[in-house]
């Protein structure tokens, strides 16, 4: 049997099941599954130890062949879980690192891996005393949140005490399940503590997907934002020819933070910065895959299945791949959707007549709510375009998101959370 972690969706597990293997999900109670009947344990929370150790003696005598998960919120649990059951996969120390951002700096640093200066701080009240040692702006985030959620860049100690007075800092609406992981608490009152950074100004950013099996690599594939991530509504990615010169770049600070935390087996996904004095940074790297759409993007560009891979790794098989010759790049971008009902969405067939296109999913309907941008998780739609390099597929894909518009009106069912 093999059990898997999720907030909300797992792909590998539908694929598992496909493969003929039994399947387990261990999902928040708050999350509503919508996948196969499979078996499902429930969980208050992710931290909640007391109900995990009871799912751990209660698997403790069945033929469990792995336990795997592909969402962030979900690794420390499932590196705990596997330690109780003394099953092979991520150590409890590597979870940690990959989802503390301030162990995980401190690794980086040691490996001499250039990081944004920072202070972790207990309590929002704590800020402004760190910021003034780091030097204003800086941008203040959850220690171990996901998707940006909650990330806001202040540039004076006034501007602090108005975010404050004005909720900018949570509670914050989620989507179903998140609230497992206390993310929709926001930075009010985050129970893993908050990041102050030095607020670096970025001109362009990177992410690399990154597998390795036992120590080897599979893949590492650059890619492109469509703009940096703090400034954007729109987001998105186009991944690079492999053997350009930006590409090398960013691949080689995102296998060094790989191993920095110890990755021998599994995904990595790594996020570079840019700066305007010509530095590149390495901003985070988180050990799973990415998130958004960049795993479909991957499997259009280079005709690979990720979580086709996730479930080789469960089944304890080696990762065949070959990817595919280079073409036309390939474009991803998601539009945003303002929070409430949804009352118009933009025809699709407009959309897919656009210069470029070649796909795009639609995610919110007439009548639907929406919780509007959470982070980096938009819920607008997404969209794909090719050109004949990099820039132009990526314009064409940010263009058809910006033309891709949502009407909404104030709808007490938004989720909110106090």
């Amino acid at each position: 049997m093999h059990v898997v972690l999720t907030s909300s969706t797992a792909p590998h597990a539908e694929i598992l099941h496909e493969r003929g293997q039994e399947v387990m999900l261990v999902v928040p109670g708050s999350a509503s599954v919508g996948h196969r009947d499979f078996p499902v344990w429930r969980v208050s929370a992710w931290d909640a130890y007391g109900e995990l150790a009871r799912l751990a003696l209660d698997l403790v005598d069945e033929p469990v062949a792995s336990l795997t998960t592909t969402d962030e919120r979900c690794l420390r649990p499932a590196a705990w879980l596997r330690s109780m059951l003394g099953l092979p996969g991520m150590s409890w120390e590597q979870s940690v690192a990959g989802t503390d951002k301030h162990i995980m700096k401190q690794k980086l640093a040691r490996a001499q891996i250039p990081v944004a200066r920072h202070l972790p701080v207990a309590t929002l009240s704590q800020v402004p005393t760190a910021a003034d040692s780091l030097g204003w702006p800086v941008v203040v985030k959850l220690r171990t949140g996901a998707s940006m959620l909650g990330t806001t860049r202040l540039d004076s100690e006034q501007e602090f005490w108005l975010a404050r007075s004005n909720n900018r800092f949570g509670p914050f609406a989620v989507p179903t399940g998140w609230d497992a992981a206390h993310l929709d608490l926001g930075l009010t009152h985050a129970p893993g503590g908050l990041m102050v950074e030095q607020a670096l100004t970025v001109v362009a950013e990177w992410h690399v997907e990154v597998l390795r099996w036992r120590g080897q690599e599979v893949y590492v594939l650059p890619g492109r934002y469509t703009a940096p991530l703090l400034d954007t509504h729109i987001v998105g990615s186009v991944l690079l020819p492999t053997a350009s010169d930006e590409a090398r770049e960013v691949a080689a600070l995102a296998r060094a933070a790989a191993d920095a935390l110890g990755l021998t087996t599994g995904f990595a996904h790594a996020e570079v910065m840019l700066t305007a004095d010509g530095d590149f940074v390495l901003g985070e790297i988180g050990l799973r895959p990415g998130g958004g759409r960049l795993q479909h993007l991957v499997e259009l560009q280079h005709g690979v299945d990720p979580f086709a891979l996730q479930a080789d790794l469960a089944m304890d098989r080696r990762p065949l791949v070959r990817l595919r010759p280079e073409h036309d790049p390939i474009a991803w971008a998601s539009p945003f959707a303002p929070p409430g009902l949804v009352t118009g969405v933009t025809p699709l067939a407009d959309i897919l007549a656009m210069p470029g296109v070649i796909g795009a999913e639609e995610t919110l309907a007439v009548g639907d709510v929406s919780t509007g941008q959470v982070g980096t998780a938009i819920t607008g739609g997404h969209v794909y375009a090719t050109g004949p390099n990099a820039e132009v597929a990526m314009a064409r894909a940010a263009a058809a998101a910006a033309a891709w518009q949502t009407q909404t009106v104030q709808a007490p069912t938004v989720p909110a959370h106090a």
